[in-house]
C-alpha cells in the first residue's frame, strides 16, 4: 500500500516542478510582449527555482527507494 502513495508522490512532485517550469517560461515570454500572468505574484526567476526545488526534492526521494530496494 504505501509503495503505490509513494508512486502517487512522485508524480505528484514531478508534475508540479514542470508545472512551475511551464509557468516560468509562459511568464517570461509574456514579459518580453509586456503582459504577464494576473494570477503570478512571483518572478520567472523565483518560479524556476521552486521547479528545480521540487524536480531535485522528487530525484532524492526516487534514489533513495533505489537504495533501499537494492538493500533488499
Amino acid at each position: 500500500m504505501s509503495e503505490k502513495l509513494y508512486q502517487i508522490i512522485y508524480r505528484i512532485l514531478f508534475l508540479v516542478s514542470f508545472f512551475f517550469l511551464f509557468l516560468a517560461v509562459l511568464e517570461r515570454l509574456l514579459i518580453t510582449f509586456s503582459y504577464t500572468l494576473s494570477f503570478i505574484t512571483f518572478g520567472p526567476g523565483k518560479l524556476l527555482q521552486y521547479a528545480g526545488i521540487y524536480a531535485l526534492f522528487t530525484a532524492v526521494l526516487l534514489l533513495r527507494q533505489i537504495r533501499d530496494r537494492l538493500k533488499k
